[in-house]
């Protein structure tokens, strides 16, 4: 699968840390709120640049367990260090071990994704029972027609780019 920012781009490092420092206090008072604590068995799908895997580490550990996946984990590199693991895997076709996690987190992961559906129930087989799926996706792309200038432009830009399949016109609304 092509991205439209891939993790090898140049910049890739320093969009992903910027990701992380967005999106990361939000994760985190989540995972905290559902009660992810030591001993869960943690799934992060689409790690990305790994921060929010890092900080799983630092909670579910020891005692639990910490896998992160990507289709590219060359920024994950550290993260056996502390007590994760790491898996070059695609989401849409590669076996996910089903029944086991107690938590299962994405992020802004689903978008870059054509078969978002075949990936959201795939991931939720891999739950426990009694586990939590966690999916965070932004919702900017269902006002593209409504942003002004520039700012708009880039983004009507990505949203063609990318298998989201928004369009300008297009309003979504929550599923829960």
């Amino acid at each position: 699968m092509d991205y439209t920012l891939p993790n090898h781009w140049s910049l890739a490092e320093e969009r992903l840390s910027l990701l992380g420092a967005a999106y990361d206090p939000g994760s985190i008072a989540l995972a905290q709120q559902l009660g992810v604590s030591a001993g869960w068995r943690c799934l992060e799908a689409g790690a990305g640049g790994g921060s929010f895997a890092r900080w799983l580490c630092t909670v579910a550990l020891p005692g639990g367990r910490v896998l992160a996946v990507d289709t590219d984990p060359r920024h994950l590199t550290d993260l056996p260090d502390l007590g994760g693991e790491t898996v070059r895997m695609d989401l849409v076709t590669d076996p996910l071990p089903a029944g086991f996690f107690d938590f299962v987190h994405t992020r802004v992961v689903l978008l870059h994704i054509a078969e978002r559906q075949v990936v959201v129930e795939r991931l939720t087989r891999a739950l426990a029972p009694g586990g939590v799926l966690v999916l965070e996706e932004g919702d900017g792309l269902g006002v593209l027609g409504e942003m002004p200038g520039a700012f708009g432009e880039v983004w009507r830009a990505f949203a063609r780019s990318t298998a989201c399949g928004a369009s300008p016109g297009r309003r979504r609304t929550k599923l829960w």
